[in-house]
C-alpha cells in the first residue's frame, strides 16, 4: 500500500503545481491584458492630441492668412505716410522702432524744451478743421509708439496743447463744431471761424389732401 500511497501523493503534488502554475499564467494574462488596454488608451489620448494639434494648426494658419489679407487691406484705409506700419508688421517688427517724429508728418511732436514762439505761431496758423485733423494724427502716433515711451511723451505733450487751444476756441475737437459761446477766449475764437457744413435737410411738402370732419 506504501508505494500506491506515494505514487497518488505524488501525483496530487505534481496536479496541484500545475494548477498553481496555471493560476499564476493566468494572473500575468489579466496584467497583460490590463496593460494593453491602459496601452490603447494612451495611444487613443496621443491620436486625439495629434487631431487637436492638426486642428489647431490648421487653424492658427487660417488666421495667419486672414491676418495677412486683412493687413495688406489695410492699404486702402491708412494714410500712405503710415504704410511702415504695416510694413515692420507683416516682418513681426516693432513699427516705431528707431523712428523719429518726422515718421508721423501730420503728427504734431512737441519737445520738452519747445520754443514757445513758433508753438504759438504753429496754433495760430492751425484752423479749426487743420487742429481737428491734427489731433486725430497726434493720437494716433501716441497710441503706436507705446513701446518708445520717449517718443510717445512729445506726442502725449502735443496732445495736451491742442486739447487746450480747442477749449479756448470753443472747438469740439472730436467733430470739429465750432461754437464761439462755449470758448473760453474770445479772442481765440475768433482767430478761426470755420465749421464743418450741417446736415443736408430735405423738406417734403404734403400735397395730400386730408379728410377733416
Amino acid at each position: 500500500m506504501r508505494p500506491a500511497f506515494d505514487a497518488v501523493l505524488g501525483f496530487a503534488r505534481r496536479f496541484a503545481a500545475v494548477e498553481l502554475h496555471r493560476k499564476d499564467l493566468d494572473l500575468k494574462e489579466e496584467k497583460l491584458t490590463l496593460r494593453e488596454h491602459r496601452l490603447d488608451k494612451r495611444l487613443g489620448a496621443l491620436r486625439r492630441r495629434e487631431d487637436e494639434g492638426d486642428l489647431a494648426e490648421a487653424r492658427l494658419g487660417w488666421r495667419s492668412r486672414v491676418l495677412a489679407r486683412t493687413r495688406e487691406s489695410l492699404r486702402d484705409f491708412v494714410p500712405r505716410q503710415l504704410h511702415f506700419v504695416i510694413d515692420a508688421l507683416s516682418r513681426d517688427e516693432d513699427p516705431v522702432s528707431k523712428k523719429e517724429p518726422d515718421a508721423f508728418p501730420e503728427a504734431w511732436s512737441i519737445p520738452n524744451t519747445p520754443d514757445r514762439k513758433q508753438v504759438q505761431k504753429t496754433l495760430d496758423d492751425l484752423s479749426n478743421g487743420a487742429l481737428v485733423r491734427c489731433f486725430a494724427a497726434t493720437q494716433d502716433a501716441y497710441l503706436l509708439c507705446e513701446e518708445a515711451p520717449d517718443l510717445q511723451r512729445t506726442f502725449g505733450t502735443g496732445i495736451k496743447t491742442l486739447v487746450h487751444e480747442a477749449k479756448m476756441r470753443g472747438l469740439d475737437i472730436q467733430t470739429g463744431k465750432h461754437d464761439p459761446k462755449k470758448a473760453t477766449n474770445p479772442e481765440r475764437a475768433q482767430l478761426h471761424r470755420d465749421t464743418p457744413p450741417g446736415p443736408i435737410r430735405v423738406k417734403r411738402r404734403i400735397r395730400e389732401r386730408q379728410l377733416v370732419r
